[in-house]
């Protein structure tokens, strides 16, 4: 099962999660391949410095107060301490975030077949752009926050998880017509952002926050973080640990 399901990439302040695993029993009686893929594709894997970038943007405005400088203590380079399970599914996920000064913020998340985290089936890379807002009222030791999701990536590791997704993009082009574009192929990292942005849209309104060198973020299950929607808790199975 991969990872392109809402609750899960929402969690990780974007967006990509359980919708997946509605779909995947629905593709079954779906049309079968998506045509050739019109999506841009570039070969290697994606990351922080990769192809992708920390790309410029105007981030989105917080639903209340008023927007303010990412905190200090945020900025930098931050992985999930553990290898977790993702909520809904049958495989496991690593992610790692790196917050910049200017509200770049970009996301890793490579998603395993295995509880150890070392069969991978699959690298989705998001980057975006963040602003910080008021204190929360809901979790008075965390942030507001709005991401503008700008740029979203996939690379499959498996032929499995390649046909897989594939399915659930055919399946998602009446919603999304950018999707019927997509064709993954094993080792190639395919732009899917016009599909995504169709599907989810390109905000997200969440939560952070920081205690030493532990970040949180908001639990986002449940579709919790679609703008205008935000996190009322945070999401305390997922925490960052600081690695730079």
């Amino acid at each position: 099962m991969n990872m392109l399901r809402v609750d899960f990439i929402i969690a990780v302040g974007l967006l990509f999660a359980s919708c997946k695993q509605a779909a995947d029993s629905s593709a079954a009686s779906s049309p079968a391949a998506p045509s050739p893929a019109a999506a841009t594709q570039s070969t290697g894997t994606p990351g922080v410095n990769s192809g992708l970038g920390q790309a410029p943007g105007t981030a989105g405005t917080p639903q209340s107060a008023a927007v303010g400088a990412i905190p200090q203590a945020w900025i930098g380079t931050w992985r999930t301490a553990a290898c977790s399970l993702i909520t809904g599914g049958q495989t496991y996920v690593l992610m790692q975030l790196s917050i910049a000064a200017n509200g770049s913020y970009n996301n890793i998340a490579r998603e395993f077949t295995d509880p150890g985290c070392t069969q991978l089936l699959n690298t989705t890379t998001v980057v975006s752009t963040m602003v910080a807002g008021a204190a929360s009222t809901a979790v008075p030791s965390a942030t507001e926050v709005s991401h503008t999701n700008l740029q979203y990536a996939y690379l499959s590791n498996s032929q499995a998880d390649a046909i897989e997704t594939n399915r659930f993009f055919a399946a998602s082009a009446q919603k999304s017509p950018p999707c019927a574009g997509i064709n993954v192929v094993v080792g190639t990292n395919i732009d899917i952002t016009n599909c995504a942005k169709g599907l989810w849209g390109g905000k997200v309104d969440s939560l952070i926050a920081v205690t030493g060198n532990t970040l949180y973020q908001g639990d986002c299950s449940g579709n919790a973080c679609i703008s205008p929607a935000r996190a009322t808790s945070l999401d305390t199975t997922k925490p960052f640990t600081r690695v730079q």
